[in-house]
């Protein structure tokens, strides 16, 4: 006689399915019948499981405990790049030997190497891209429209090396340029390399060193007083900045300076139709995408004037447009926190994760009732958008600096494929020893860019004094 089968334990079963299909009960119940499950019941598991392969032949993960079965799908690197090929359905039994020439994309290449990484051979992130696009290769398809083989080389010789940039945009007077300096000294502190890019024409003073500054492209000055041109100065810089979206390969030399997994931060102009009407912004973006830069915009918004409801909404209206126009992942700065009374921090809580529908309702007013309506519906647009959050920043807080960094880590990715280096296992001995040395038992880290950390709580950064 068989083994008796302890049904509270845990086994775990591997198939082969083709997905979106329930397969056949007689090949399901040699593997899983003596373990007590239904093999017609298992079967409808598995189709619904793997319903977003359907078509494709893929590998099922079956957890078995108590005669219950959870399946899951457990995909090989060619079943997740014909997916990303987005072809027809079609019929396994009456179409074959189907050759996948279609194109998809180097993200979606690292996308897939994000996936796989845990089972991947290689000992870098790199290494296990370069898997992926031997994989490319042997399933028939291009990547980016060419040979997979010809992007390995471009790996090999740092052409696809990731490279990350926070476009800090925002008012005129919002602090962006502090923020930028400020961030930049931080990163030197946790042993990051942050580059900054003037991109603002009309600058006369900031505190950091930069890569690149258009000033040595053009002014507003040049444009003011240029007696053809006659600008004023709104219109001199709108003029400056189309300059140089029609002179982008000026910023090559300050791109080509950010390694890989660094930072390039461009401290933007003020002027805020720049990003809310006219296409300079975007032409900018497209730029540094093309140069395999992944960017976030960063909306740096003054604290000192969002602690009332119109004003609030907007400047979230400000944001929205330019999140909008901009097409890249968002986040929101609150600046200046360290100018604020403490009657103002106390009032800034609400502002922080606001309830628009609340806080417009309090704010009252003699047209407050005829506007209800109106009210209603740009409350509704902007938390259809998940806008209504900010992030505090007090230059005079350290721990706000390492927060609103790892909040902008997080929209970009930053750090998800990066490897241990050297320097972390020296830091980390280190520290190790030094809390021997001195018995604590237990400390509290600093939040870093990449990790855990304590719970990200943004009324911590309020000081309220007593």
């Amino acid at each position: 006689m068989p083994p008796k089968i302890d049904p509270t334990a845990i086994n775990i079963v591997y198939l082969r399915a083709v997905g979106g299909e329930v397969g056949a009960t007689a090949s399901l119940a040699p593997k899983i019948g003596p373990l007590g499950l239904s093999p017609k019941k298992v079967g409808e598991d598995i189709a619904k499981a793997t319903k977003e392969w359907k078509g494709l032949k893929v590998t099922v993960k079956l957890v078995i405990q108590n005669r219950q079965a959870v399946a899951s799908v457990v995909p090989t690197a060619s079943a997740l790049v014909i997916r990303a090929l987005n072809e027809p359905p079609r019929d396994r039994k009456k179409v074959k030997h189907v050759k996948h020439t279609g194109n998809i994309t180097f993200d979606e290449v690292v996308d897939i190497a994000k996936t796989m990484r845990p089972r991947s051979m290689a000992k870098t992130m790199a290494g296990t891209v370069k898997e992926i696009l031997g994989t490319a290769q042997s399933v028939g398809c291009t990547v980016d429209g060419s040979n997979p083989h010809d992007i390995i080389d471009k790996v090999n010789d740092g052409s696809y090396a990731t490279r990350y940039a926070q476009l800090v945009i925002g008012p005129a007077g919002s602090g962006k340029s502090t923020y930028c300096a400020n961030l930049q000294r931080h990163a030197e502190a946790c042993r990051r390399r942050i580059l900054v890019a003037n991109l603002d024409p009309a600058a006369e003073h900031f505190d950091y060193q930069p890569v690149a500054d258009v000033r040595d492209l053009i002014q507003v000055h040049d444009a003011m007083e240029d007696s053809e041109l006659a600008f004023g100065p709104n219109g001199g810089l709108v003029f400056c900045m189309d300059y140089l979206a029609h002179n982008l390969d000026w910023l090559d030399n300050a791109l080509d300076a950010v390694a890989e997994d660094e930072y390039l931060l461009l401290d933007c102009p003020g002027q805020i139709e720049l990003y809310c009407h006219l296409p300079v912004m975007r032409q900018i973006v497209d730029y540094l995408q093309s140069r395999e830069f992944r960017l976030c915009s960063v909306f740096v918004l003054d604290s000192q004037f969002l602690v009332d409801p119109c004003k609030l909404v907007s400047g979230l209206f400000a944001a929205l447009s330019a999140m909008v126009n901009l097409e890249l992942p968002h986040v929101n700065l609150l600046s200046k926190l360290d100018l604020l009374s403490r009657a103002q921090k106390r009032q800034l809580t609400d502002y922080l994760e606001p309830d628009l529908a609340h806080l417009l309702a309090e704010h009252g007013g003699p047209l407050s009732a005829r506007y209800a309506g109106l009210n209603a519906a740009v409350v509704d647009l902007i938390d259809s958008y998940s806008l209504v959050r900010f992030v505090p920043f007090d230059v005079s807080d350290e721990q706000c600096v390492t927060d609103a960094l790892l909040q902008v880590d997080m929209a970009l990715q930053y750090g998800e494929d990066l490897e241990p280096q050297e320097r972390d296992y020296e830091a980390a001995e280190g520290g190790a020893e030094h809390e021997r040395v001195n018995g604590d038992g237990d400390c509290e880290g600093e939040i870093g860019a990449v990790g855990g950390g304590p719970q990200f709580n943004v009324e911590d950064h309020l000081d309220f004094g007593s």
